[in-house]
């Protein structure tokens, strides 16, 4: 296929949804896509700028993100 050359580099973070380390693979232009081996959510990292990056999640279907942030007493010490 001539013209038609997609670079994908594999990198390594952490899941938002879950926490657990996972591969993810780095497009040309700097977007790194990854499927959750534990808790099987999407995530799309883009970089947005030097001090921005955006996380999407997408959980599967028929659940929720487990949003484990919020839950009291984990980040908050006063509640």
């Amino acid at each position: 296929m001539s013209g038609y050359e997609e670079l994908w580099t594999p990198c390594d973070f952490y899941c938002p949804n879950c926490g657990k380390l996972n591969r993810g693979y780095k497009d040309k232009n700097g977007m790194i896509k990854l499927r959750c081996s534990r808790c099987r959510a999407v995530t799309v990292r883009t970089f947005m700028g030097r001090r921005h990056n955006r996380f999407d999640i997408y959980a599967p279907a028929g659940e929720q993100i487990l949003c484990v942030a919020e839950e009291p007493g984990i980040y908050n010490s006063h509640e």
